[in-house]
């Protein structure tokens, strides 16, 4: 699926992160901001009013330079417990169960994933493998695959393989859910099927589609688009739990959503465009951020933000707010939108170190 089986290797969300970190309760006396901030001209652009982020709001940054943001007072900090050496990247999710580092060096043919527990040393889980927290407890789905088969162990914090099952194809875990885990599945014929799988077992609960592009899964539904998409595709929103699909026209030049996120209240989805080379590489078509009010069908754009070629905004949700991650090579930008001030974009106290081709950032629930 256009590249996103790397992507999902290293998730910790395109498509979709989790974690869980203490909130800010008290940011008082924090200095007064700028009232304006924009980038140089050129792309990526950010443009928007520049003020700190609500109290408990704060951000986690994966790459070269994993770090948690507190967007109430600017304050950036180290995730506990990671370490890594000149050149490595990693990807990072917090969960009940800790931290989750999936590390990558230079000249590595493949990710070391560990388990860092908030007491105790760090924990391998595996090389190459796909960790997904399990919806309710500590327990860990790490999947590994092998020619024609998917092992999946349900793992205890300790590292210790509580069951496992296998299936056939390559199976690649994106969420836990209340309907079941979901899964893109690619068979023998090369095609790739998004299903919700019995987490205990492996058995099929669902087929969700075949061959569609994942865009993203939520909580309870799942969007995708046609599998011969080449822009302005219909966009497909499917219950987890009913398997009930609604289409959804995408406005023109909207092209091929990249990712997407889903609002924790399951009303919105935010989609995020890449941006496009064309006349052969000599023009760049800004990438952008929409939104998608999924009870009206109407699509609100994001102002003020345009991406470089080949790379949408980072997308996530805190409550009502979405807030969007603007890469370059050299750095990051962090944004803040809402429904209810649709024509205006906050630039929030946050510049992370990192670069376009693997850092991203996405909410720290509180």
């Amino acid at each position: 699926m256009r590249q996103r089986g790397s992507v999902i290797v290293l998730m910790a969300a395109a498509v979709l992160l989790f974690g869980y970190v203490a909130t800010h309760r008290d940011p008082v006396r924090r200095p007064d901001p700028p009232q304006a901030a924009a980038t140089p001209s050129g792309l990526p652009r950010v443009i928007g009013d520049r003020g700190f982020g609500p109290p408990g709001l704060k951000l986690l940054v994966t790459g070269a330079h994993p770090q948690i943001i507190d967007t109430s007072t600017g304050h950036m900090s180290a995730v506990p417990g990671v370490r890594l050496a000149d050149g490595e990247r990693a990807a990072v999710q917090i969960v009940p169960a800790g931290t989750i580092v999936t590390e990558i060096a230079p000249s590595a043919t493949r990710t070391r994933t560990t388990l860092v527990p908030r007491a105790g040393r760090p924990i391998l889980l595996g090389y190459s493998v796909v960790v997904v927290p399990a919806l309710h407890g500590t327990d860990l789905y790490v999947t590994s695959h092998d020619p024609g088969r998917t092992k999946v162990t349900i793992t205890t914090p300790t590292g210790a393989a509580r069951s496992s099952w296998t299936v056939g194809g390559t199976a690649t875990p994106i969420r836990d859910t209340a309907a079941g885990l979901v899964v893109q599945q690619i068979g023998d014929r090369g095609v790739a099927d998004l299903r919700v799988l019995d987490p205990h077992s492996g058995a099929t609960r669902r087929v969700l589609s075949v061959g569609g592009i994942l865009v993203s899964v939520g909580p309870s539904s799942a969007a995708y688009v046609p599998p011969d998409c080449r822009g302005d595709c219909p966009l497909s929103v499917t219950g987890l739990a009913d398997g009930r699909t609604r289409s959804y026209p995408l406005p023109p030049d909207t092209g091929n959503p990249g990712i997407g996120a889903f609002a924790p209240d399951g009303h919105r989805l935010a989609l995020g465009v890449p941006g496009q080379y064309r006349d052969g590489r000599l023009i760049v078509v800004p990438g952008f951020a929409e939104v998608l009010d999924l009870r009206t069908g109407e699509f609100l754009r994001v102002p003020g933000l345009d991406t470089a070629a080949e790379r949408a905004p980072d997308l996530s949700w805190s409550g009502g707010t979405l807030v969007l991650g603007v890469w370059s090579g050299s750095g990051g930008q962090v944004a803040s939108w809402s429904a209810d001030r649709k024509d205006q974009l906050r630039v929030l106290p946050a510049e992370p170190p990192g670069d376009a081709s693997f850092s991203s950032v996405t909410v720290l629930p509180p």
